[in-house]
């Protein structure tokens, strides 16, 4: 029965190693003896009033359908559940997400989750990174959560496990720059009108390099006496210039932010003071580049296919990032940017963080690179999970490695499982329990399987074979790129849990 699925007492879960299907990798080392200490948690910054007017303005129907217009949040220490004032029904967002990565199994990871008994089925919309579905859409996703009695809402949780939402790249943030978005669209179709045709006469195949009426109004010119559709729409872009906000209004200190507003903060202010968690899973750097050239067909199609695709595929995304930076680096030492961003703050961020969030709409030679340097940023977990901490806080955000939830090992595997049974405060469960949501099949009545065997071969593609097989100098070259996001990582969430330590995770120690 249902009281027997959870242990006796609170201490911390016994974990019992037990065979199942795993992946081919070995269990990572054995942690020191002694960690060593972490730092104390990072804690959120909270939104000032001119932010939270700015966000409600990007996105006015996300928060007419909240509340507090939409009603009242239900007191206490009650999950993020209302009454709606129009149809009177109780209404819930959901009490935590597995946002990402991409290839890494956060899909399968919360099916798992969902073999716990207070666990209910949840759902993977990817509403937050796409701009067009509507919150009351959203909400009735979870209908069959908010229908649950008072007391049973105290003790169970529903998530949404929408890996997209993670990296918070320029695409997967749309619902922040509708504004951008619309105008470079109009910009776009009024420019089509003009010739395609060099002033010579010669058609747009020319060698000449004059750019053509038609290409000098989508891009502008060199010198930016005639601006393109990207830089005119970025000047009212509030997020990327502060237009939203008044240079001389003094009437509130502005906090100063590590990343610039987006996906998080949009979500925490949209679920007011009731609390919410974020779990992500990551795989070590090269891991996920490799999974993602093997999964994504067009990678291969553009760069080559076997191992001098993927050296030509990396280089010419680290290329291209790094040329990002430098010419964001020559923007600040010219003093050519854009005015105040959103929180007030000129150049408040570095040129890494910059052009991991905006690379796109930073110009029209980054808007034209293949896939705008996607699968690398996504990979930039650090800068990411920057954003995650400014908005939530680091006891609310949980970074769980990709290696361990699919280890080969089941008493890995059972530890990264406890590890987001604790984090997300649900009851502990047995080790009958634990055993039966580690495996997640047809035969444990995972109502997932199905799902979870597709997103856990994703997780587990390219599983240390592929790593073995890098060149020396591509690994050098990924492993000095993301060494940054590393260290951000620990400096985040310390090592006091972790077997490895991050930096020796991202350079794939684990497997090697």
């Amino acid at each position: 029965d249902a009281e027997t699925a959870f242990a006796h007492t609170e201490a911390t879960p016994v974990v019992v190693a037990t065979s199942s299907v795993a992946p081919r990798l070995s269990p990572p080392p054995l942690r020191p003896p002694v960690p060593p200490e972490p730092a104390a948690a990072a804690a959120a910054v909270p939104l000032s009033d001119r932010e939270r007017a700015l966000l409600e303005s990007l996105d006015p129907d996300l928060f007419a359908a909240l509340p507090p217009r939409a009603g009242a949040w239900e007191e206490g220490a009650h999950p993020p559940c209302f009454v709606d004032d129009a149809s009177k029904r109780r209404r819930c967002l959901p009490d935590y997400h597995v946002v990402g990565a991409w290839q890494s199994g956060g899909q399968a990871f919360n099916a798992k989750l969902g073999l716990h008994p207070d666990v209910r089925e949840g759902a993977k919309p990817h509403f937050w990174n796409e701009p067009d579905k509507p919150m009351n859409a959203y909400l009735d996703l979870f209908a069959a959560r908010a229908e649950e009695t008072d007391d049973a809402l105290q003790i169970t949780r529903v998530g949404d496990a929408s890996p997209g939402v993670l990296a918070n790249t320029w695409t997967e943030s749309q619902r922040m720059h509708r504004p951008f978005k619309d105008a470079v669209a109009a910009c776009w179709q009024a420019c089509q009108n003009l010739p395609d045709t060099f002033n010579s006469g010669n058609a747009s195949g020319s060698d000449d390099h004059t750019s053509t009426p038609r290409r000098l109004c989508v891009d502008g010119d060199a010198n930016k006496s005639a601006p393109g559709c990207i830089e005119r729409a970025s000047r009212i872009d509030a997020v990327v210039n502060g237009s939203a906000f008044s240079e001389n209004d003094a009437s509130e200190s502005l906090p100063l932010r590590s990343t610039p507003l987006s996906v998080p903060h949009l979500m925490r202010h949209a679920y007011g003071a009731k609390s919410v968690k974020i779990i992500a899973l990551v795989r070590s750097p090269l891991a996920r580049l490799r999974a993602a050239f093997a999964h994504y067909a067009h990678y291969a199609k553009e760069f080559g296919e076997g191992e001098d695709g993927f050296v030509s595929f990396v280089d010419f995304f680290i290329d291209k990032f790094e040329r990002c930076e430098t010419e964001e680096k020559e923007k600040r030492a010219k003093k050519e940017t854009l005015p105040d961003d959103a929180i007030g703050h000129t150049h408040a961020f570095t040129p890494r963080t910059t052009c991991a969030f905006h690379f796109e709409a930073l110009g029209p030679d980054f808007e034209k690179v293949f896939y705008h340097c996607d699968q690398l940023i996504k990979t930039m977990y650090g800068t990411f999970a920057n954003g995650w901490v400014d908005a939530f806080g680091a006891a609310n955000v949980l970074f769980l490695r990709t290696e361990d939830a699919f280890s080969e090992s089941a008493v890995v595997r059972k530890r990264a499982l406890n590890r987001a049974i604790r984090f997300l405060g649900l009851r502990v469960p047995t080790d009958d329990v634990v055993s039966k949501m580690d495996s997640c099949d047809e035969a444990s009545g995972c109502a997932r399987a199905t799902v979870f065997e597709e997103d856990a071969r994703l997780a587990r593609l390219d599983f240390g074979d592929g790593a073995a097989a890098t060149r020396s100098g591509t690994r050098k070259k990924i492993e000095a790129f993301f060494e940054p996001e590393l260290e951000t990582l620990a400096r985040l969430f310390g090592e006091d849990d972790e077997a490895t330590s991050w930096a020796a995770w991202g350079r794939g120690d684990s497997y090697r």
